[in-house]
């Protein structure tokens, strides 16, 4: 809390003033994020001063909101040296404006998807399958991967998750087996699920599944327009509002 409290003064984040007459202070509060180290063990607790700025009141407590100026550059360096907009309620205006249109018009916020959906079919069984990939080393900031699973119950499509591993894994096996392990547990607990139709015991088995058909990819990495709709295609999914 010391060296959160010395980089604040450092910087200058704030200026000491008088209480204004009739005027009360927004309080603040210390918000402590536990960062773990390679071996899931704690590493320590990083601290964060958070104004309790739902205390206020527009028009009383403030009477503008703040959000940096920006800039489109190719090169971030030249980013990072521009200056700010001299005028940025223009900018707070336009950003109101792509939000709104994005909790009002979800035609907007997913072009080309509206009507995409999953159909559940009879295929005539009530097998489990589980598909899971991983993207080893995939997020640059903290080398996490990523594990990702789709589970089909009869062939239709029942549970999936696109999800961050908890620790940094060694190698790319480690990976995949955290991925495994994880699958398996939501497997277990569909099959509890469905264990009053008397689904047969040993039921988990692991089979080779050609790259292409990999559905784990959907959820685990960036893929193009063509490989995405073959993979939705793959999971069921159909649009509504496709032509006949």
């Amino acid at each position: 809390m010391e060296e959160e409290i010395a980089a604040f003064n450092q910087a200058g984040t704030w200026t000491l003033v008088d209480l204004l007459t009739r005027k009360k202070a927004i309080g603040c509060k210390w918000v402590l994020t536990p960062t773990t180290c390679a071996d899931s063990t704690l590493d320590r607790l990083k601290a964060r001063l958070v104004a309790k700025g739902y205390a206020q009141t527009y028009g009383v407590d403030y009477f503008e909101t703040f959000s940096p100026g920006s800039i489109p550059f190719e090169n971030p360096i030249d980013a990072a040296k521009s200056k700010p907009f001299e005028n940025p309620e223009k900018y707070q205006r336009l950003i109101g404006k792509l939000n709104y249109l994005t909790v009002t018009h979800p035609d907007i916020t997913y072009p080309g998807s509206l009507g995409c959906g999953i159909l559940y079919r009879d295929y005539g069984h009530i097998d489990i399958e589980c598909f899971c990939d991983t993207d080893h080393d995939g997020s640059k900031a903290t080398r996490r991967s990523t594990t990702g699973y789709c589970i089909f119950v009869g062939g239709n499509l029942v549970s999936w998750r696109s999800k961050k591993q908890n620790v940094v894994s060694q190698s790319s096996a480690e990976t995949a087996y955290r991925a495994m392990a994880q699958s398996v547990c939501e497997i277990v607990w569909i099959h509890q699920l469905l264990k009053e139709d008397k689904i047969k015991e040993n039921f988990i088995s692991t089979k080779h599944v050609r790259s292409n058909d990999k559905l784990g990819d959907l959820l685990t990495k960036a893929l193009n327009g063509v490989r995405v709709d073959y993979l939705c295609n793959e999971l069921g999914m159909i649009d509504i509002y496709a032509p006949i």
